[in-house]
């Protein structure tokens, strides 16, 4: 006999809701941080010269992907998972996979192009990924 009230249909629908609504919130931030971005989110005396390192958008998934199997990674995980990206001329030099949790910004994977210059872009990301933390009001970084 089946489930009289649908609970595993009103879960699934709970789950896509919640979703929806993170992701709502992280293009609100997005929008946000494009208003913000002559604030020192440039490379320049703090970070690295042309370097933009921001919030990364969905249509720069397969670039990501391109950097994952480059570093030995799949595919896959650019097109499920968010990343703060670091580009430069147009080209997505670095990623830093991350996720939101109640105040709080967790940082994990790193992957950078191996001729960019691996340490300084290392570096700058999580950098600036602290300051996406400051200003967006989750008061703390973790890595996983």
């Amino acid at each position: 006999m089946g489930d009289p009230f649908d609970l595993e249909r009103a879960r699934e629908r709970r789950e896509e809701l919640l979703r929806e609504a993170e992701e709502r919130r992280i293009a609100g931030a997005l929008r946000k941080a494009r208003r913000n971005v002559g604030e020192g989110w440039h490379g320049g005396p703090r970070g690295l010269e042309g370097v933009d390192v921001r919030w990364g958008l969905a249509e720069e998934e397969s670039a990501v992907a391109d950097l994952l199997e480059l570093n030995g990674m799949p595919r896959w995980i650019a097109f499920e998972e968010r990343f703060v990206v670091a580009e430069k001329d147009g080209k997505v030099l670095g990623a830093l996979r991350y996720r939101t949790e109640s105040k709080r910004l967790l940082l994990g994977l790193l992957v950078v192009d191996p001729w960019g210059g691996e340490e300084r872009l290392a570096r700058e990301l999580y950098r600036i990924a602290g300051e996406l933390a400051g200003r967006w009001a989750w008061g703390r970084l973790s890595s996983p």
